[in-house]
């Protein structure tokens, strides 16, 4: 898969593009992964489950984070950026996009909003304005347009 960002485990941004270079997901970035390096130090042995808390491998809903070692022996951090394929995408904002896939999987107003990082209102909205872009009237609908077993089928 395509990377968008590189990060040593300091948080120290070695390169970004697509996205990852603008102010705000770049930060996000970096706090992401300056907690995942507190997690993997003495905090898993003293407070397991503080450094669980801490570690995300998921940030704002829209970044992947993994570790891996380079062939030099360094390692590195690298972000993807989540692309949920939907279908009717073109018609929708990425906000849009997003918020609807989770609700075809069947996630609550509650747990996009944390994942995402937005507002519950704000989820709605976004949810709301989908709906009406791909033509569906229920997230059952929505569901199976996104193929999802949620739908019953």
């Amino acid at each position: 898969p395509e990377v968008d960002a590189w990060l040593s485990p300091s948080g120290r941004v070695l390169e970004a593009r697509n996205g990852a270079e603008e102010p705000r997901q770049r930060a996000s970035l970096v706090w992401a992964v300056q907690q995942s390096e507190r997690a993997r130090g003495a905090l898993r042995r003293t407070a397991p489950d503080e450094a669980l808390a801490l570690w995300r491998g998921l940030v704002q809903g829209t970044w992947s984070i993994v570790d891996t070692v380079e062939s030099d022996g360094k390692r590195v951090v690298l972000a993807r950026r989540n692309r949920p394929e939907v279908p009717g995408r073109a018609r929708l904002s990425e906000m849009e996009s997003v918020v609807a896939y989770y609700a075809a999987a069947a996630q609550s107003y509650k747990q996009m909003a944390y994942a995402l990082g937005i507002s519950e209102s704000a989820v709605a909205r976004h949810l709301r304005s989908a709906m009406v872009r791909l033509g569906v009237r229920s997230r059952t609908e929505l569901a199976r347009l996104y193929g999802s077993p949620q739908a019953g089928g």
